[in-house]
C-alpha cells in the first residue's frame, strides 16, 4: 500500500511539472504595478526623512529607493518571466530608464548644473507621465499626497507637448519664397498665420540653406514678435549666399 501511494505522489508530481511547463513563463504584469507601488512608496519615505535637496547623495539615494526595486524588470529571463501586455513592458523600461537618467544626471551636479537640470527634469517629466498612465489605465494605487505634484507636473508637460506639436504643424506650413533680387542679395518671405492656440512674446525659426552636396553654406534666424493667435505676420530673411535647398526648423519660443 505504501508503494502505491509513493509511486501515485511522484506520478502526480511529474504531472504538475508537465502542467508547469506547458504553461510557459510567468507573467510579471501584476508584479510590477505592485512593486511601482512599492517602489514610489520607499522614494517617498526616505525624502520625508531629508529635505537638503542640494545634496547630490541625497538625490542618488532617493532614486535608488525606486531602482534597487523596479531595475530588474528590465533584465527579464524571458524563458521564466515575461509580460504578457507589451504596453505594460514598454512603460516599465521607460520608467526604468528615466530613473537611469535621473541617477545619470547627478553626476553633473557639481561640474555642470545646467546639463543636471536638463537631464534630471528630463527623467522626472517622463517618470510623471508613466505614473499617470499607469494610474489611468491600470489601475495602479499610490499615496495622493505623494502622487499631487507627479500629476500636476505631467498634467503641465502634457500640455506643453501638445503646444509643440501645434507650433511644429506652423512651422512646416512655413512656404518661404523668393520675392526679390538685387546687387547680389535675394530676399525670402512667407505671409504666415498663427493658427495656434497660443500667443506668442517671440517665435525664433532657423533655417539651413544647403548647396547641392547638402553642405550648409548660411544659418539664417528668422523672428516674429508679439503673434496673437489668428494674426497673419510676414517672415522673411535676406542672404547673399547661393544655395540649392532650405530647411528650417523651430528655434526657442516664449509665449505670452
Amino acid at each position: 500500500m505504501k508503494k502505491i501511494l509513493t509511486f501515485t505522489i511522484v506520478m502526480i508530481s511529474l504531472l504538475l511539472m508537465g502542467c508547469s511547463s506547458q504553461n510557459g513563463p510567468k507573467s510579471v504584469d501584476n508584479q510590477f504595478l505592485s512593486d511601482v507601488s512599492k517602489a514610489t512608496e520607499a522614494r517617498w519615505e526616505y525624502l520625508d526623512k531629508y529635505t537638503d535637496e542640494s545634496e547630490s547623495i541625497y538625490l542618488k539615494e532617493a532614486v535608488k529607493k525606486e531602482l534597487d526595486i523596479l531595475e530588474k524588470y528590465g533584465e527579464l529571463n524571458e524563458e521564466e518571466e515575461v509580460f504578457n501586455d507589451p504596453k505594460l513592458k514598454k512603460i516599465a523600461e521607460d520608467y526604468i530608464d528615466a530613473l537611469n537618467t535621473q541617477i545619470e544626471s547627478i553626476k553633473y551636479y557639481t561640474s555642470d548644473y545646467t546639463k543636471f537640470d536638463e537631464q534630471w527634469s528630463e527623467g522626472y517629466n517622463k517618470r510623471s507621465t508613466l505614473l499617470v498612465k499607469l494610474v489611468d489605465e491600470y489601475g495602479l494605487k499610490l499615496d495622493e499626497d505623494g502622487f499631487a505634484e507627479l500629476k500636476e507636473n505631467a498634467k503641465a508637460v502634457t500640455e506643453k507637448e501638445e503646444i509643440d506639436k501645434e507650433i511644429e504643424e506652423l512651422v512646416k506650413s512655413i512656404n518661404f519664397e523668393n520675392v526679390r533680387t538685387e546687387y547680389g542679395w535675394s530676399d525670402y518671405e512667407a505671409v504666415v498665420e498663427n493658427s495656434t492656440s497660443v500667443n506668442f512674446e517671440s517665435l525664433e525659426i532657423n533655417v539651413k540653406l544647403l548647396d547641392k552636396d547638402g553642405v550648409t553654406v548660411s544659418d539664417e534666424l528668422v523672428w516674429v514678435d508679439n503673434w496673437n493667435t489668428g494674426e497673419k505676420k510676414k517672415l522673411e530673411f535676406s542672404t547673399d549666399k547661393s544655395f540649392s535647398e532650405m530647411k528650417w526648423e523651430l528655434g526657442n519660443y516664449y509665449i505670452k
